[in-house]
């Protein structure tokens, strides 16, 4: 039989089909680098140690008592650190939520916190943010009578992209912070060194709310907080993308 070949016009015609359809956002790419947790008891202390090697977000989640509160005075690779959510809770206990775009990262890196008490410390590197303007939401939640409380929401977010890192932490100044009802809880301490607390984080691969609820180990106070960072993958239309094709014999 004779062989078909297609015309100019069938060619161009099946090419322009493929460039109408959609152009599909990557997948997440957020990854755990590292993460360390560190019980500061009074005044100026550091953190422990990480290896913030490939890291392109930091992290530090400082659980400390409300009036004296503490802060990062300084980082060992020379960051600059943003607060992004400070929540308190009745009388005692807060949450200082502190996000950087390092432009330093390497193996023995610490942080200098200082305050007339501190409490817990939890610092992480991640991989895989939108390097311009990553903050997306955040939230927060405290309790407002004390010893009324085994389990506290963090208040809820609504992401506006999929694949975003939701990080959260809790102070629980009597106690410790047990679990989270969703993604990973990554670090916890108990109050038997300094201000109870814990810290966690999903990847909310959807753009829907999150909400989620934070378990301590004894009736008590506390304070939540919670925060969602774009992705690099944010930045990627999962629109069509439409060329005009023009035909031919």
């Amino acid at each position: 039989g004779s062989l078909w070949v297609p015309s100019r016009r069938e060619m161009l015609g099946a090419l322009g089909v493929g460039l109408l359809a959609p152009r599909m956002a990557r997948a997440a790419t957020f990854a755990l680098v590292d993460h360390c947790k560190t019980a500061i008891q009074n005044g100026i202390g550091s953190t422990n140690t990480i290896d913030s090697t490939g890291a392109d977000l930091l992290i530090c989640a400082i659980c400390t008592d409300q009036w004296g509160g503490a802060n990062i005075q300084s980082d060992s690779k020379g960051n600059t650190w943003t607060l992004l959510r400070d929540q308190t809770c009745w009388w005692s206990g807060r949450i200082r939520l502190y996000y950087c775009i390092p432009t330093s990262v390497g193996s023995g890196h610490y942080l200098s916190i200082g305050g007339s008490y501190v409490g817990s410390v939890f610092f992480s590197g991640f991989s895989g943010a939108l390097q311009t303007t990553p903050a997306d939401q955040q939230n927060g939640n405290g309790t407002v009578t004390p010893n009324t409380a085994t389990a506290l929401t963090t208040g809820a977010i609504a992401p506006a992209y999929p694949n975003e890192l939701v990080v959260t932490a809790c102070v629980s100044p009597d106690g410790d912070s047990t679990g989270i009802s969703q993604g990973i809880l990554l670090d916890h301490l108990s109050n038997n060194i300094a201000y109870g607390g814990g810290f966690g984080y999903l990847i909310q691969t959807t753009a829907t709310p999150v909400n989620l609820t934070w378990t301590q180990s004894v009736n008590s106070q506390m304070a939540t907080a919670i925060a969602s960072f774009k992705s690099t993958s944010s930045s990627v239309s999962s629109t069509a993308v439409r060329h005009r094709v023009i035909g031919g014999n």
